[in-house]
């Protein structure tokens, strides 16, 4: 079969279009990490990068605590990786970080359709 001019210059302008919508948009799913069991005084880790997609160019990454607030401070919430110091405390402490990933689109603009969330339990030992 002989390729015709047409069809190549439609093909292409197919592709520049669905490039120019933002290119191929997998299904975010958020992965904020396994919940953990920590001692006082730990650095906490948390680490979004096994979100699919797995290019960070292409997710917006937002870290909230939704439980214990009061209880720490994350080191950042708009990157992959954010960390932070497990408090000293009498008693043991729970805290709840919720991971929202988002799909960026070419131009840099998240696209809220294409979103999830994941929580990750970070259970802090007390220190008596």
């Amino acid at each position: 079969m002989i390729a015709r001019p047409y069809m190549i210059l439609r093909t292409s302008l197919l592709i520049m279009l669905a490039v120019s919508a933002g290119g191929c948009m997998d299904q975010v799913q958020a992965r904020a990490g396994g919940d953990r069991t920590v001692d006082a005084g730990d650095t906490v880790s948390l680490d979004a990068s096994r979100s699919i997609p797995n290019d960070s160019d292409r997710i917006a990454f937002e870290w909230t605590v939704i439980e214990g607030a009061d209880q720490i401070t994350l080191s950042t919430t708009t990157a992959a990786v954010t960390t932070f110091e497990a408090p000293m405390s009498a008693s043991d402490v729970r805290v709840v970080v919720e991971l929202k990933a988002t799909y960026v689109d070419l131009s840099g603009q998240p696209y809220a359709p294409n979103s999830d969330r994941d929580e990750v339990l970070i259970r802090i030992r007390g220190n008596p």
